[in-house]
């Protein structure tokens, strides 16, 4: 390694897009081009224009958002913007895993439900602090944890890039005029903030499975997977592991876990 660096020591952040990587180190900042192969020779540092780029990434993320929750129908886009916290889209687009903040009821009916839909039961009237599925398609929600009482609280809550949406058009988002993703002070915090926009793993159990048909569950030492409709619960692995690096293959064939052993990743296979 010619300029001296160890990247198992950086923080790594994917661009929005997966067209760049920002590499972090303590002493420098490195803009990782991952459609052509960087000699580590060849890296430049990239501390001077990094908070214009972090700025650019989260104007990305802030229009996908918007595109994704205007995809709701207008009382869930409501809930999802006023009465819930990590609110996170299936891969495909057609459900939401989130967490209820208010007691609040989705109405009946929003859309029409076509043939062949789940016949597990949902639940409309949502209870603070439990964990739900809205399937857009179907009009349905289901519980997928509802004991919040022994989660202790989250670690760390998914920051939403929009403040809100117009009450009656459900067209017009507020956005803040500011980065809500930057710490000036701190990178690392920046950088979590950013990997929370993508994906709740490194501070909740849930996440979604590729399929968008399953939802990933990792606690209490057992990596599990449920139906998103909140069915068939089957334990994929138990044992030691390092419960924050769980991390499925885009296809949904294998699982990528740390063992508490020598440093190596492991592969479970599920097909």
């Amino acid at each position: 390694n010619p300029i001296g660096l160890d990247f198992k020591t950086a923080s790594l952040l994917w661009s929005p897009d997966s067209s760049q990587i920002l590499a972090s180190f303590r002493s420098a900042n490195y803009l990782i081009d991952t459609g052509t192969l960087t000699k580590t020779a060849d890296l430049k540092e990239s501390s001077a224009g990094l908070s214009l780029l972090l700025a650019s990434w989260e104007e990305e993320l802030t229009k996908r958002d918007r595109q994704l929750l205007l995809t709701l129908p207008e009382e869930m886009l409501q809930i999802a913007t006023a009465s819930a916290k990590n609110v996170y889209f299936s891969p495909n687009g057609e459900k939401i895993l989130y967490t209820a903040t208010f007691a609040v009821t989705i109405p009946d009916r929003l859309t029409t439900a076509p043939p062949g839909s789940s016949t597990q039961r949902q639940e409309r009237t949502l209870k603070p602090g439990s964990i739900y599925v809205y399937d857009l398609k179907e009009d349905k929600n289901f519980v997928i944890y509802d004991h919040p009482d022994e989660l202790g609280g989250d670690a760390f809550t998914k920051i939403n890039l929009i403040d809100n949406f117009a009450a009656t058009s459900g067209t017009t988002a507020t956005v803040s005029a500011k980065s809500k993703l930057q710490d000036p002070s701190n990178l690392q915090t920046t950088i979590a903030n950013f990997r929370g926009q993508y994906s709740p793993q490194s501070f909740t159990a849930y996440q979604w499975f590729p399929t968008s048909n399953h939802i990933l569950i990792n606690r209490n030492g057992s990596i599990d997977i449920i139906e998103y409709d909140g069915g068939n619960l089957v334990t994929l692995y138990a044992g030691a592991y390092e419960d924050n690096f769980v991390y499925p293959w885009p296809n949904g064939s294998k699982l990528i876990i740390l063992p508490n052993l020598p440093a190596n990743l492991y592969a479970i296979n599920l097909k």
